[in-house]
């Protein structure tokens, strides 16, 4: 092992860092997707902002532990997308519920969505502060 920091430690800068530049990408197009769709967020902003941060760190996670995965293969640039793609596939479409559901005409926050996405970051999280050591080595 060449660091001598915690290997948990690194994965949770590597996340930190990808969840903020998503985040920040997506607070810079909420507004723009608002005018173009002519849809207002006032009322529905802090759970907008919940699904947002929600999805962001899973696809963070996931992303973040599969690219230490594939670090070492040989034909990395294309493995780390098949193996990207299935597990981000339920982030978006539970991110997509959500977010339709908020901006429906009776808005109702999706709970069901919200917690898949909590358990989602839960169980990668968790995933990674066991095995992270192990992704890690040479």
């Amino acid at each position: 092992r060449l660091a001598v920091s915690d290997p948990f430690a690194i994965f949770l800068a590597k996340i930190a860092a990808n969840t903020l530049f998503l985040l920040l990408t997506e607070l810079l197009m909420l507004p723009v997707f608002a005018v173009l769709f002519n849809v207002n967020f006032r009322g529905q902003l802090p759970g907008v902002l919940l699904t947002f941060f929600l999805g962001s760190l899973g696809i963070s996670t996931a992303g973040t532990a599969l690219a230490s995965i594939s670090a070492q293969a040989r034909m990395r640039e294309l493995l780390l997308p098949l193996l990207l793609l299935p597990l981000l596939a339920p982030i978006l479409v539970a991110s997509t519920e959500v977010t339709v559901g908020l901006m429906s005409a009776g808005p109702v926050m999706q709970w069901k969505g919200i917690g898949f996405l909590v358990v989602f970051d839960v169980v990668f999280l968790t995933a990674l502060w066991l095995f992270g050591e192990y992704l890690l080595e040479e």
